[in-house]
């Protein structure tokens, strides 16, 4: 079967489809790393369009000059910040080791048995254990970080939704891991944004960073 499977369900911006890779192993830890039972896999970036031509270094495949076709390099940044297997790598803590998502694919390829007791202490934190809410629902409600994302996104503000003027210091603090310092990288110039992604009054204001959703 199709490991990666396309998925709709309206939420999460408003997004119209997206992919995941659902096994059966893969599908296990995602549901209990996030504490969400109904999850169906590991949600992977969007898709780039690479040449068939790239792919197979000719056109042996028969196809025509210039077709495309899907190609999924990473995990989702939104959903995965933490994990190796994305586009930027942010676990610099846990630099070199795998994961236990990494070693769910592995076994599931059927190459493998995986010993999950090695990456005990390598589990990636960002949203580990915050519910359905986290992984279904957006990152900010209304210019305020609603409870289930609370140490994971911010609003410049802090949970309660506190916009500071224009030009005034972002809030600092603790990283979601309570490992390292971190600010809020929030910019009143980085929009406009598309719709579902502008989550302040001020269409302006907000991330400039596409992969994690704004």
């Amino acid at each position: 079967p199709n490991v990666i499977q396309q998925r709709s369900d309206g939420v999460d911006g408003g997004e119209p489809f997206y992919y995941e890779i659902s096994t059966p192993t893969v599908r296990q830890v995602v549901r209990n790393h996030f504490d969400c039972q109904t999850l169906m896999g590991a949600r992977l970036a969007a898709p780039s369009l690479v040449s068939l031509d790239r792919i197979n270094g000719d056109d042996e495949d028969g196809s025509e000059e210039g077709e495309s076709s899907c190609a999924f390099f990473n995990l989702d940044l939104r959903h995965h910040f933490d994990e190796d297997m994305t586009s930027i790598s942010q676990n610099a803590d846990h630099a070199g080791v795998v994961s236990p998502l990494s070693l769910a694919l592995l076994e599931d390829s059927s190459w493998y048995v995986a010993d999950y007791s090695a990456a005990a202490t390598t589990t990636p934190s960002f949203g580990r254990g915050a519910g359905c809410g986290f992984v279904e629902g957006p990152c900010v409600v209304g210019g305020k970080v609603p409870d289930y994302a609370e140490g994971y996104f911010c609003a410049l503000g802090g949970a309660e939704g506190e916009v500071l003027p224009v030009g005034a210091q972002s809030k600092t603090g603790c990283d979601y891991a309570h490992r390292n310092k971190a600010g809020c990288d929030l910019e009143a110039d980085a929009g406009p944004f598309p719709e579902p992604f502008s989550y302040f009054s001020d269409q302006g204001f907000g991330s400039p960073f596409e992969d994690v959703r704004y």
